[in-house]
């Protein structure tokens, strides 16, 4: 803005030096002495030079400059007026054009249907030796080729817009009264929910609503209402006044929601006990310097740690401890805990109950996935759904490796053991998903290491 300024200003400037200049030339013309022509026009030529050679291509300059700015200001607005425009309009601008251009191709089919029909008609009812000639014959049967084709084509075109229609038109999932309840969610309340937690909008279209205008968060379309249906959500800022609270989708665009039409997936269920040939240790059983094994079960580990009382965590923070190998340091009576390095050489106090003489295997580490099932094959993976990795580490560095997805360490492995992930693409090659953590950064895993609820 300030470049455009600065060249009005000096426009300004030069048109006002020309106007002197112009009003100069005329007083010089207007004289006409013998002793002052001489001189007069000797003036009004270096005037005229002086405003040809050095003034007249800076204005140019600028008028070519101004031109450009007006270009860009002109982009500039359109732009704009484009990002102001809302998605949801542009979802009502794709379902009428979808619908104006169904009824064209309907009008279209029909008409060389209608065409079709009537040129057979005419065929079958010309008896023989009629005035149709074999000529007109062989025509009539040309066009009904080149019709056939002309009508396929439109149909087919006409069944892809009707499917898109569909899908623009009806809900993610189907209607249910209590749909989040049944999918083992948890509704949520004020008191309930917690800022940059992972929640999921309700499946009912009528339970939306209800809360919606509950809320007084203004008139929505049941089109637009469909579009956050049983979509997940991540909650951003609460508001005590009407009880709502801001979220975020998967694409960074946020919206308010009423709470309770948010829900939570529930824990999972605690792990069975374990079987009478494991042994749990104690403190009696334990030996300084002695190396042990932290559990792979992430449900078991949270458990002990909360009776424990050592303080909360992360997930991605207990991710990080499942089946390392540590020694014990230091033993503490009061709560059952041991004092253990790692072989970085960090340190960190665990429940006895949590550690094992034996290095956990599959048994262990695969309680997680108890009652999920397992993709076995590239066609069970499906774009946008939730999936989890699996909990046994052994099973995914077998898979991995098959996959050819390169060399990790067991700490790196660890890290993805049990993740909650978003499928986000397919690849037919290497029968490989690429996912999206709920920390938004993404990896690619075999689709055998993954698990459906």
């Amino acid at each position: 803005m300030s470049s455009l300024q600065e060249f009005y200003q000096r426009a300004k400037e030069n048109e006002a030096l020309i106007s002197k200049l112009e009003a100069r030339v005329a007083e010089l013309e207007k004289n006409k002495t013998a002793k002052s022509s001489g001189k007069a026009w000797a003036e009004k030529d270096q005037v005229l030079n002086t405003l040809k050679k050095e003034l007249l291509p800076e204005v140019k300059r600028l008028e070519a400059e101004n031109a450009a700015l007006k270009v860009e200001n002109g982009k500039l607005k359109q732009q704009s007026s484009k990002k102001s425009s809302g998605s949801t309009s542009d979802q009502k601008k794709d379902y009428s054009d979808i619908k104006k251009r169904l009824i064209a191709f309907r009008s279209k089919v029909k008409a060389l249907e209608d065409e079709n029909a009537d040129l057979k008609k005419k065929v079958s009812a010309r008896p023989s030796g009629s005035d149709l000639s074999a000529g007109k014959r062989e025509a009539v049967l040309e066009r009904l080729k080149k019709l056939r084709p002309a009508v396929e084509k439109l149909e087919q075109e006409k069944q892809a817009l009707e499917a898109k229609l569909a899908a623009l038109t009806q809900a993610p999932q189907a209607e249910s009264s209590a749909p989040a309840a049944a999918a083992g969610m948890v509704q949520q309340s004020m008191d309930s929910i917690v800022e940059m937690e992972l929640y999921y909008v309700t499946g009912s279209m009528k339970e939306l609503k209800a809360t919606w205008a509950e809320a007084e968060l203004g008139p929505l379309d049941d089109e637009d209402f469909e579009l956050y249906l049983n979509r997940d959500v991540t909650a951003l800022e609460l508001e005590d006044d009407d009880d709502t609270i801001n979220c975020r989708f998967d694409n960074h665009s946020t919206q308010w929601f009423p709470v309770s039409c948010l829900y939570k997936k529930t824990a999972a269920p605690a792990a069975p006990a374990a079987p009478a040939s494991a042994k749990v240790l104690t403190l009696e059983d334990v030996s300084l310097m002695e190396l042990y094994y932290v559990t792979n079960c992430m449900s078991t580990l949270k458990s002990a740690w909360a009776e424990a009382e050592l303080g909360p965590l992360d997930d991605e923070d207990f991710e990080l401890y499942l089946g390392r190998d540590v020694t014990a340091l230091e033993l503490e009576d009061d709560d059952d805990t041991i004092n253990c390095r790692f072989d970085n050489h960090e340190t960190q106090w665990f429940p006895v109950s949590v550690l094992s003489v034996e290095k956990p295997g599959a048994a262990a580490s695969s309680q997680f996935n108890v009652g999920m099932t397992q993709l076995t094959k590239i066609d069970d993976a499906v774009e946008m759904e939730i999936y989890y990795v699996t909990g046994d580490i052994e099973a995914l560095k077998k898979e991995w490796a098959a996959a050819e997805l390169g060399p990790l360490d067991d700490e790196d492995f660890e890290m993805y053991l049990n993740r909650e992930v978003k499928a986000l693409e397919i690849e037919d090659d290497d029968d490989t998903v690429q996912v999206r953590f709920d920390n938004h950064s993404t990896q690619w895993f075999p689709v055998t290491v993954l698990y459906s609820k």
